[in-house]
């Protein structure tokens, strides 16, 4: 294998794009070469994986789809905040974003404006080593309130119970994120009850 991409593979897990590879000064019939050789997986187009690592999905859609953020209950799991393992992976993406291809893999689109789209964005290791992009703990309880009409109610109040718990937990992020997203008083409420 070409030196220069076993080099960039080791700073990957394993998992890349074409557009990183290429950015890297490594060309694409190397890739296919590598394919062809079976040092390499195209998962997907544009994909590659090494044939030893881990096939994560969250993360190779993340790949494919640079703008979605982990968001809603999908979020709260990650952040071990919800026993329950999510059935569909809640994104969030900016507005004006085609969440066609998304909606038709099964995943649960939120669309959010622009100015309020990068609040609290964070990354979080998955279980297979890759960072996944997601939004903080305090910008996920707000957005379940918000959207509280489509959550579970349980992965809802088993999320501010936990964090009414966390030694991590910032009232005064939440706070202020709940009342950027016009959720102060039923947060508050949430809190009153629980701490």
């Amino acid at each position: 294998m070409n030196d220069k991409l076993v080099e960039f593979i080791k700073t990957t897990n394993g998992t890349f794009r074409t557009q990183d590879a290429t950015d890297k000064g490594i060309t694409k019939p190397t890739l296919c070469i590598a394919v062809k050789n079976g040092l390499l997986e195209r998962t997907l187009h544009g994909i590659y994986l090494v044939p030893e690592a881990f096939e994560d999905d969250m993360y190779i859609t993340q790949l494919r789809k640079t703008k979605i953020v982990y968001s809603h209950a999908t979020a709260l799991y990650l952040h071990g905040l919800t026993t329950r393992d999510p059935l569909v992976y809640d994104v969030t993406v900016p507005a004006g974003y085609n969440t066609k291809t998304l909606k038709m893999s099964g995943y649960s689109v939120h669309s959010q404006k622009k100015s309020l789209y990068e609040i609290g964005i964070t990354s979080i290791q998955s279980m297979y080593g890759n960072f996944l992009k997601l939004y903080d703990v305090e910008r996920t309880l707000c957005d379940m309130v918000h959207d509280k009409k489509h959550q579970d109610r349980f992965v809802l109040i088993e999320g501010f119970k936990e964090y009414a718990h966390s030694d991590q937990k910032n009232l005064s992020k939440l706070t202020a994120y709940s009342h950027t997203f016009k959720v102060a008083e039923t947060v508050r409420n949430y809190m009153e009850v629980l701490l």
